[in-house]
């Protein structure tokens, strides 16, 4: 089997979701790992997961080997 990485360590992002009141509709870049966006996007709404929900998620997914 080949390994994407090699030897080198696997990095992730644990991101936070949220139901937006309304849609936002911005243009983003053409990136690969990310896209910057081309307008600051406010964080309102309501996450889609419980603040305790989150962190055991998180917790399970860093005590992970």
């Amino acid at each position: 089997m080949v390994n994407y990485l090699g030897r080198k360590p696997a990095q992730i992002w644990i991101l936070r979701v949220y139901e937006l009141d309304e849609p936002k509709y911005v243009r983003r870049s053409a990136g690969m790992r990310y896209a910057n966006v081309d307008k600051p996007v406010k964080f309102e709404g309501k996450p889609v997961l419980s603040d305790d929900e989150f962190a055991k998620l998180k917790e399970d997914i860093i005590n992970t080997r």
